[in-house]
């Protein structure tokens, strides 16, 4: 084995080492430097030294080696082989392992703080003690004028900084509240499920591709509020009943109309009857006056308040005789006939 700088021969590298400390004053790394170049990691760093047999490492750091592709695709191929899974934490006994040790040491240190803080303070938790608590109402008097910082203007700003901040982030990654969707489209899309919403710190958006799906099922479950709304009429009235007239307020159609006593139901969806579908500010009010002027009296019924749509047709039937008994009623505007064989009544 000979030596780079002086040629001098030697029969281990143990010796030839030791001659190059010696004689030439170099370490082992600037000597082995002299025949090979000075690797990088592939993060650009250089990497260390182990030996003059082995040379440098090819990595800089664990975190280097095991984020290289060929490392992972290595570590995956192994994994297949030996759990037939890619991630070892993938299999059931890993995962329940796991979940019982971390339950273990949680378990042990809630303990640990428990008993520490009993023997101090005489309670499970330090904020249960009552110098805590005032110590917090003065220090959030003093700081910000009131006693909790949940109050505090400085918190609500920031929440609403924060929240914003996430608000236009996700709008860039083609994101759209799901609040600003309810009062487009009303709420009967987000309780069917029929899109997927992503929560993220108690707010929740849904995929900008998503909103023709939630357009389609909000006309579609228009149409199915209409014919609910007209089976409960046809179920409480048994005189005439007109559906979808454009006839009596021209050009303008209403969904029921009772000619008899003078009363029309429109059913309101939120997004049919919204500005982003074109439809005009004064539109409602159009209707309403049209019918006004005809001795019609028009209620209006919406999407999202549908909960007790019953008893506000009642309440605008309740001038013609409409009385609920425990069975079905079918009810006229002179006479109310029971189906449970009670004595016909008539009124004036």
């Amino acid at each position: 084995m000979k030596c780079l700088i002086c040629d001098k021969e030697f029969k281990s590298v143990k010796g030839l080492l030791l001659h190059v400390n010696m004689s030439h004053k170099l370490t082992t790394e600037n000597y082995y430097c002299l025949g090979h170049i000075r690797p990088k990691c592939t993060c650009g760093k250089f990497t260390s030294f182990i030996d003059y047999k082995l040379g440098y490492r090819k990595y800089c750091s664990a975190k280097c080696a095991a984020n290289n592709e060929q490392t992972k695709q290595k570590r995956i191929n192994t994994n297949l082989n030996k759990y037939g899974c890619k991630n070892i934490s993938q299999v059931d006994s890993i995962k329940q392992q796991k979940l019982e040790t971390y339950k273990l040491h949680i378990d042990e240190n809630k303990a640990k703080i428990k008993s520490h803080n009993q023997q101090k303070y005489g309670c499970d938790w330090i904020t249960q003690t009552n110098e805590f608590k005032q110590k917090s109402k003065e220090t959030c008097m003093k700081k910000y004028n009131v006693d909790n910082y949940a109050k505090s203007k400085a918190w609500l700003n920031k929440l609403k900084a924060k929240y914003e901040e996430d608000h236009r982030l996700y709008t860039k990654l083609g994101y759209v509240p799901t609040q600003e969707l309810f009062i487009k489209y009303g709420t009967g899309w987000y309780q069917a499920k029929i899109v997927p919403t992503i929560l993220y710190k108690h707010k929740s958006y849904v995929e900008e591709k998503y909103i023709s799906t939630i357009q389609e099922y909000s006309c579609k479950n228009m149409s199915k509020l209409e014919s609910t709304v007209l089976d409960y009429v046809k179920s409480i009235y048994n005189k005439k009943i007109i559906s979808h007239t454009r006839k009596v307020i021209a050009p303008y159609e209403l969904d029921i109309y009772m000619p008899d006593i003078r009363l029309a139901i429109e059913v309101n969806g939120t997004w049919y009857h919204s500005i982003e579908n074109n439809c005009p500010k004064d539109y409602h009010l159009k209707k309403a006056l049209l019918c006004k002027d005809q001795n019609i009296r028009l209620l209006h019924l919406y999407e999202f308040d549908m909960k007790d749509f019953e008893d506000k047709i009642n309440k605008a039937m309740s001038g013609y005789n409409i009385v609920h008994t425990k069975s079905i009623l079918v009810h006229d505007r002179y006479d109310i006939y029971c189906t449970d064989q009670k004595i016909m009544e008539g009124s004036d």
